[in-house]
């Protein structure tokens, strides 16, 4: 099942790659034993509990809290400062000599 870290981007695909194969393994179960109430339960928590990561995983995308770090500091302001030492004293004055 896919998480969410703060180092790493939630991986929706594979999330949802397992949620399909857990459905599928689900329907195939019931049709084999339908008569059986009790059965699949587990499947059916784990389908639910990657239903609620990806619901968490959008909620905080769309809020801005981001993925990952490159997301963290994707808007950081960096300031350009002028390297002042790199001229000499009179390269910069008008030679009237």
């Amino acid at each position: 099942m896919g998480s969410i870290s703060r180092r790493m981007k939630y991986d929706f695909k594979a999330a949802r790659q397992r949620r399909e194969q857990l459905v599928v393994l689900y329907r195939a179960g019931r049709r084999l034993d339908p008569d059986n109430s009790e059965w699949g339960w587990d499947l059916v928590a784990q389908i639910e509990e990657i239903d609620r990561e990806i619901e968490e995983a959008h909620a905080k995308r769309a809020a801005g809290q981001g993925d990952s770090l490159e997301k963290q500091f994707e808007n950081v302001i960096i300031p350009i400062i002028p390297a002042w030492g790199s001229w000499s004293k009179g390269a910069g004055e008008d030679a009237d000599d």
